[in-house]
């Protein structure tokens, strides 16, 4: 670096590395990136260094996975040179943004018979599943699973007819035929999905050759955040759109890597220097954020995965302060107890609620915490990927109580159709029940109490419906304890057998949130059902805080990219985390970097808890500290 070079505004508080990462223009580069290494500063710096150095902007293309990272990052620009023109004219985009732009005009190229196809919707998504499974004969397919299918197909590149087993499914030979035909039906129609927009950019690329040409020479200089994160799909579109210059910068830290579940491709970052031999590597590893404790923390914890970018991170700061806790206690509810008094502490040494968080492998795991802090009267806010409330199979228990109030209740309605939905009752039988429903004042269940009089279809369809009222009668009249119900009612709706019938970590977490319900619902003990909704309408409504100054829950996955002055991380068990589903599937280097990326949003204060034992239908049973508790307070051993 020339010596007029080291002189530019734009380095001015830079370090050494973080420098070279903002000045080295040509050839393809490598940004290893510490938690708090100062990430997006250098990321905005070194786009207007390339703006300085005769790149024009139009040149310039930045890749994101967020809309709101690819806004905050043209913010940035313009705030740092000074002109929202000149940054507006660089092409700042997330993937599925860019393959849109890509595609532009191209559709009939690749066999579309319109200059640009209709997006499917979610809802027009969910019409056609329903339409492909009828034909197929496949209706105990679920969408959610169809639909996870197909986007896995599609992120990793893998076409309708070459599709291998993606997955341990009995079902993948259906699953596979349903792919095709759907994949069919859109090009029938003229539609495109979600993964096409960047499937399809590069079936572009990778077919047109003239397309090719002529994007590669538009952009001449390409960045991408967040590397370790991409799949294969854009992994491919990454590499068409940088070659043949190879001028690509990208920046990620394997250690952060922990979105396998969404097909991401942790090999792509780690083999980034075999892709491109020529490769410049630069590693940001001192750490902004963090005491050094918790950063020794980090480095042992890291250290036990065998497959990584060896690094090392250096604390910035230099006082510890000592605030790092490892905590045992008996169970889930102990923990909570305990979290509530840290806090409280928190609260008298001066840190705002808005600086604390708690982070948890699972949703299942808020529910006490979530307990505990409403009757302490500490407001809190879920954050991002939604309140254990808003789980698909809460919100099923929930209409499954309401239908067992005496009396009426307004989602009586909708939910008694998800109980008949549940228990197999067919569309056609249901079209026939609503029909008959309009005639009596819109009430499904008045419709349904005339079952055998009614053409479902079937006598199987018939008696189903006449199960579904018997049961509801029973639920009604049951007088025992609420959380008996809880266990009947899963009983009775085969729900929870389901579950257990399924592999994967999704079957796990909805059986995993099930049980923490009946066991928080056990521990209240309401005396009536209306007791025990009014004590839910509690926790979905806590108590309001001004702005923004309420302590923050969140999963650690969500947790990504954000940091706090104090965090508690849950659950610190073997089978939590690292979760059980998991280890069985051999991810436990994953669920390593998912622990890493918790431990390292802290910045002076972080508890890590553990139980002793945890219950799950009433049955106790003991658990274990996780290892990685082990691993991070002794480090690896000398070899």
């Amino acid at each position: 670096m020339s010596q007029l070079a080291l002189m530019s505004p734009l380095l001015q508080g830079l370090n050494a590395d973080q420098a070279a990462a903002v000045t080295t223009i040509n050839g393809p580069v490598l940004v290893i990136a510490a938690p708090g290494s100062g990430k997006t500063t250098v990321l905005t710096r070194r786009l207007a260094y390339l703006l300085q150095n005769g790149v024009r902007p139009e040149q310039i293309l930045a890749v994101t996975f967020t809309k709101k990272a690819s806004t905050e990052m043209t913010q940035r620009l313009a705030k740092q040179i000074g002109s929202k023109d000149i940054a507006s004219r660089m092409t700042v985009a997330t993937f599925n943004s860019l393959g849109l732009k890509l595609l532009e005009g191209n559709y009939r190229r690749l066999g579309y018979t319109v200059d640009k196809p209709h997006l499917l919707l979610e809802g027009t998504q969910r019409a056609l599943f329903d339409v492909l499974l009828r034909e197929q004969d496949a209706m105990d397919i679920k969408y959610e699973e169809l639909g996870a299918y197909i986007s896995l197909a599609k992120a990793t590149l893998t076409e309708p007819n070459r599709v291998n087993r993606l997955s341990a499914d009995p079902n993948e030979a259906r699953m596979a035929d349903l792919y095709k035909a759907y994949q069919l039906r859109l090009m029938q129609q003229n539609l495109i999905d979600f993964d096409d927009q960047i499937r399809l950019s590069v079936d572009l690329l990778l077919t047109q050759d003239d397309v090719r040409r002529e994007i590669q020479a538009r952009y001449t200089h390409v960045l991408v955040d967040e590397y370790q994160d991409t799949n294969r799909a854009q992994y491919t579109l990454l590499r068409q759109l940088s070659a043949p210059q190879d001028n690509l910068f990208a920046v990620g830290d394997d250690a952060q890597g922990i979105y396998g579940f969404r097909a991401a491709d942790i090999d792509n970052i780690l083999s980034f220097t075999r892709d491109y031999p020529q490769a410049k590597s630069i590693y940001l590893e001192t750490n902004y954020r963090s005491t050094p404790g918790i950063i020794k923390l980090a480095n042992n914890l890291i250290a036990f995965n065998a497959k990584q970018i060896k690094k090392t991170i250096k604390a910035a700061r230099t006082k510890d302060g000592q605030r790092i806790r490892n905590l045992k206690v008996l169970d889930q509810f102990n923990e909570a107890s305990a979290m509530i008094e840290a806090i409280k502490e928190l609260f008298l040494e001066g840190t705002p609620p808005e600086e604390i968080a708690v982070l948890y492998r699972t949703h299942a795991q808020a529910l006490p915490i979530i307990s505990a802090l409403v009757e302490a009267e500490i407001p809190f806010v879920v954050k991002k990927s939604g309140s254990f409330y808003d789980q698909a199979e809460i919100q099923d228990m929930l209409n499954f109580l309401r239908l067992a109030l005496p009396k009426p209740h307004p989602l009586v309605e909708v939910a008694f159709e998800g109980l008949l939905r549940r228990l197999g009752v067919s569309k056609d039988a249901m079209s026939i029940l609503k029909v008959e429903a309009e005639r009596r004042e819109g009430s499904l269940w008045a419709a349904a109490e005339l079952a055998d009089r009614l053409p479902l279809g079937s006598i199987q369809q018939r008696n189903l419906v006449i199960h579904a009222i018997r049961m509801v009668v029973g639920w009604r009249q049951y007088r025992g304890p609420i959380a008996d119900l809880v266990l009947k009612i899963l009983e009775q709706t085969r729900y929870r057998d389901t579950l257990q019938g399924k592999k994967g970590e999704q079957a796990r977490q909805k059986l995993d949130c099930l049980s923490t319900f009946h066991e928080q619902v056990s521990r209240w003990a309401p005396k009536s059902l209306y007791d025990l909704f009014n004590t839910i309408d509690q926790q979905m409504r806590p108590k309001k805080a001004k702005k923004n100054e309420a302590v923050q829950l969140l999963t650690i996955h969500s947790s990504k990219g954000l940091e706090w002055d104090a965090v508690f991380v849950i659950g610190m068990e073997e089978a939590t985390l690292p979760y059980q589903v998991a280890l069985d599937e051999g991810n436990l280097a994953e669920e390593r970097r998912l622990c890493y990326v918790a431990i390292t949003r802290a910045r002076r204060f972080l508890q890590l808890s553990h139980c002793h034992e945890r219950s799950s239908f009433g049955q106790k049973k003991s658990v274990v500290p996780s290892r990685f508790l082990n691993e991070m307070m002794s480090g690896p051993k000398a070899t």
